[in-house]
């Protein structure tokens, strides 16, 4: 890709523009380059780096995608752990259920 200009999102000319979305904490990228093919960003490989960061998804007939907010405020306890508990295996998060089983764990273990 040779001469790809790169910019800040709204800025004109550049081909692809990234930043910050204006209003909370996702990033935002916009692509103004020319092709039949849907603007996206993939997992590449086994990496969970674009799920993590909210941006694994596609512009659609846009070109825009603007990630998920994947700042989250966490009170810390066994109700919020027990509800991590509750909710993973519902989305099928197997990440989420060991990091809650982990969580519920180690709540066990301070209150003993």
């Amino acid at each position: 890709m040779a001469g790809l200009t790169v910019g800040n999102p709204g800025d004109a000319g550049a081909d692809l523009n990234i930043g910050l979305v204006l209003d909370g904490s996702g990033f935002q990228f916009e692509d103004n380059t020319v092709g039949a093919n849907s603007f996206q960003v993939v997992q590449l490989g086994l990496s969970l780096a674009a799920s993590d960061l909210g941006i694994n998804t596609s512009a659609g007939v846009g070109n825009v995608i603007i990630g998920n907010d994947q700042v989250q405020v966490r009170v810390e306890g066994i109700f919020t752990n027990l509800r991590l508990l509750r909710d993973a295996p519902t989305s099928n998060n197997e990440r989420g259920i060991t990091f809650a089983c982990e969580f519920v764990e180690n709540d066990l273990t301070t209150t003993t």
